[in-house]
Protein backbone atom coordinates (compact mmCIF):
# COMPACT_ATOMS: atom_id res chain seq x y z
CA UNK A 1 0.00 0.00 0.00
CA UNK A 2 1.03 3.52 -0.76
CA UNK A 3 0.57 4.58 3.28
CA UNK A 4 3.32 2.06 3.91
CA UNK A 5 5.85 3.24 2.28
CA UNK A 6 5.08 7.39 2.97
CA UNK A 7 7.98 9.16 4.58
CA UNK A 8 6.78 12.25 6.81
CA UNK A 9 9.14 15.38 5.66
CA UNK A 10 9.17 18.35 7.64
CA UNK A 11 10.74 21.48 7.42
CA UNK A 12 14.08 22.55 9.82
CA UNK A 13 14.55 26.31 9.95
CA UNK A 14 17.77 27.02 11.53
CA UNK A 15 19.93 30.60 12.01
CA UNK A 16 23.79 29.49 11.84
CA UNK A 17 26.64 31.93 13.37
CA UNK A 18 30.08 31.91 12.53
CA UNK A 19 31.22 32.44 15.98
CA UNK A 20 34.55 33.97 15.10
CA UNK A 21 33.81 36.63 12.37
CA UNK A 22 34.29 39.31 14.12
CA UNK A 23 38.06 38.79 15.15
CA UNK A 24 38.85 38.15 11.67
CA UNK A 25 37.38 41.09 10.48
CA UNK A 26 39.07 42.90 12.87
CA UNK A 27 42.80 41.77 13.14
CA UNK A 28 42.89 41.02 9.17
CA UNK A 29 40.24 43.45 7.55
CA UNK A 30 37.46 43.11 5.72
CA UNK A 31 38.68 41.19 2.81
CA UNK A 32 39.82 38.51 4.91
CA UNK A 33 36.55 39.05 6.43
CA UNK A 34 34.03 38.80 3.31
CA UNK A 35 36.48 35.39 2.30
CA UNK A 36 35.52 33.75 5.60
CA UNK A 37 32.10 34.68 4.54
CA UNK A 38 31.95 33.78 1.34
CA UNK A 39 33.51 30.17 2.50
CA UNK A 40 31.18 29.59 5.42
CA UNK A 41 28.11 30.07 3.07
CA UNK A 42 29.74 28.09 0.29
CA UNK A 43 30.13 24.91 3.23
CA UNK A 44 26.68 25.91 4.53
CA UNK A 45 25.04 25.54 1.12
CA UNK A 46 26.84 21.95 0.10
CA UNK A 47 25.69 20.74 3.67
CA UNK A 48 22.17 21.76 2.98
CA UNK A 49 21.89 20.58 -0.36
CA UNK A 50 20.52 21.59 -4.11
CA UNK A 51 17.32 21.72 -2.98
CA UNK A 52 16.98 24.23 -0.27
CA UNK A 53 16.61 27.87 0.95
CA UNK A 54 19.87 29.04 2.27
CA UNK A 55 21.18 32.53 2.51
CA UNK A 56 22.91 35.17 5.12
CA UNK A 57 20.79 37.35 6.97
CA UNK A 58 23.42 39.78 8.08
CA UNK A 59 26.66 40.20 9.70
CA UNK A 60 27.83 36.61 10.77
CA UNK A 61 24.47 35.61 10.63
CA UNK A 62 22.88 32.87 7.89
CA UNK A 63 19.83 30.83 7.80
CA UNK A 64 18.77 27.45 6.11
CA UNK A 65 15.23 26.07 5.68
CA UNK A 66 15.16 22.59 4.20
CA UNK A 67 12.31 19.40 4.00
CA UNK A 68 13.97 15.92 5.43
CA UNK A 69 12.21 13.15 7.00
CA UNK A 70 11.77 13.96 10.95
CA UNK A 71 14.11 11.23 12.16
CA UNK A 72 17.23 12.85 10.44
CA UNK A 73 16.68 16.11 12.06
CA UNK A 74 19.05 15.72 14.99
CA UNK A 75 21.34 14.13 12.72
CA UNK A 76 21.86 17.43 9.95
CA UNK A 77 21.74 19.51 12.70
CA UNK A 78 24.85 17.26 14.98
CA UNK A 79 26.55 18.00 11.42
CA UNK A 80 26.70 21.58 11.69
CA UNK A 81 28.81 22.20 14.77
CA UNK A 82 31.16 19.61 13.49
Amino acid sequence: MKGDLAISHTSLGAVVRENHFKAVNDTARHAAGDAVLAAFGTRLTAWAGPRVAAGRLGGDEFAVVLRLPADRRQQRLNQLVL
